[in-house]
């Protein structure tokens, strides 16, 4: 989990530039997760319009894994185009 923590993190500060130190950190494999219902977000809704926040997760597009991966990197290419603006 040390090693998944520290990639995702680094992947993070290739997408967002520096980031300030993690207040709580943790990684886990991902077994038996099945959302129950979706949130019904559209895909250009998964960042804030009033912060540079997002959402992302197995609730949000598919109740899976590659829903979340999918939700992940909608986030981030949202959250990127909304800081070189």
């Amino acid at each position: 989990p040390e090693t998944v923590q520290d990639l995702l993190l680094s992947a993070l500060e290739d997408i967002l530039g520096s980031v300030p130190p993690a207040v709580y950190l943790a990684a886990h494999r991902w077994r038996y997760a099945r959302a129950q219902k979706m949130s019904g977000l559209m895909h250009d809704q998964l960042v804030s319009a009033s912060a540079p926040i997002a959402v992302a997760g197995d609730w949000v597009l598919e109740p899976d894994i590659y829903g979340s991966l999918m939700s992940a990197q909608l986030a981030a290419e949202q959250l990127r185009t909304r800081l070189e603006s």
